[in-house]
């Protein structure tokens, strides 16, 4: 993490704060100080959708306003859509 921190000229601290992000999506684990496993976008789906149906959960009412009490409507787009958003994470 320090070379990307210095090769972005950042600080070290602001590569953390995505890391810790990517974390949190499943996108990359930690195997040891500074060292990460990239998993790409494998497990997002997966993750977004459990996010949803956890929010429809909790505000069940704000869930039927926007249309999302099948918490699984997020995975099954994302899956769907699977080579397009894999096409443009390549091309960032």
């Amino acid at each position: 993490l320090d070379e990307v921190a210095r090769e972005l000229s950042v600080e070290r601290r602001r590569i953390y704060d995505i890391v810790n992000i990517l974390e949190a999506l499943q996108m990359v684990t930690r195997e040891r100080k500074n060292t990460y496993t990239w998993h790409g976008l494998d497990h997002l789906p997966a993750v977004l959708g459990a996010l949803q149906q956890e929010a429809c959960g909790l505000w069940p009412d704000l869930a039927t306003k926007h249309r999302l009490v099948d918490g699984m409507r997020l995975k099954h787009y994302l899956e769907a859509h699977e080579s397009h958003v894999a096409a443009t994470a390549e091309d960032s």
